[in-house]
C-alpha cells in the first residue's frame, strides 16, 4: 500500500489491491474542513471511518464511478445533511451513515442490484421520515411496492404497515 499525493492534502488515499486483480484508489480520511467536500473522481472505495465524525462536511459529491462506500465511512458527520449517490455505486455498507442525525438529502439509484446493508443509515431519523413519506423504504431508499396491506421494499425486503 502506498499513499497517493493529490493536488488537494485533505484526502489520504491509497492503492490497494482490487478483488478483481489490479488495484483501486481508497478514501482512507478526509482531513479538511470544507462544508462541501468533492471527492476525487480516480476513488473507487470509501474506507471505513474515512470521514468519522468530521464537523465540518455538510455536503459531499462523490465521483461518478465510485463503487463502494465501507461501513461507518460517514460516521457520527452530525452536520451532513447531502450526499449524492452515483449510479456506479454497487455496495453500501452497514452502518456507512450511522449518526448522521441531519442527513435528509440523499437519492439512490433506481435499480435492484444495489446491495443497501439494512443499517446503512441507522439512526439517520430525519432522512427515514422523508423517505417514509415519499413512498420510499426508510431503510435504504428504494421505492415501496404495495402488496396486500402493506407496503415492501424489493431491495431490502423490509414491510411497512
Amino acid at each position: 500500500q502506498r499513499s497517493i499525493l493529490m493536488n488537494d492534502q485533505d484526502f489520504i488515499i491509497e492503492e490497494e489491491p482490487y478483488i478483481f486483480g489490479g488495484t483501486q484508489l481508497v478514501l482512507k480520511k478526509y482531513v479538511g474542513t470544507a462544508s462541501k467536500v468533492y471527492v476525487p473522481a480516480e476513488v473507487k472505495t470509501i474506507a471505513t471511518f474515512a470521514f468519522r465524525e468530521n464537523p465540518y462536511v455538510e455536503q459531499v459529491v462523490l465521483p461518478s464511478e465510485l463503487e463502494d462506500i465501507d461501513s461507518c465511512a460517514f460516521y457520527d458527520c452530525k452536520n451532513l445533511y447531502k450526499v449524492n449517490i452515483p449510479d456506479s455505486i454497487r455496495v453500501i455498507a452497514g452502518s456507512a451513515f450511522s449518526g448522521c442525525e441531519n442527513l435528509i438529502d440523499v437519492a439512490l439509484p433506481d435499480r435492484e442490484n444495489i446491495f443497501v446493508e439494512r443499517t446503512a443509515f441507522v439512526t439517520c431519523h430525519r432522512l427515514t421520515e422523508y423517505w417514509t413519506k415519499h413512498g420510499l423504504c426508510p431503510l435504504c431508499g428504494n421505492r415501496l411496492t404495495r402488496k396486500l396491506f402493506k407496503k415492501v421494499c424489493n431491495r431490502c425486503h423490509t414491510n411497512i404497515k
